[in-house]
């Protein structure tokens, strides 16, 4: 696996993470 596409998918995560919590 490209260390860059995990280190993107990662912040994805992190984004995703970050929205479910600041959204309700």
């Amino acid at each position: 696996m490209n260390s860059a596409l995990k280190n993107r998918l990662v912040g994805t995560v992190i984004i995703v993470a970050l929205a479910v919590i600041f959204l309700p």
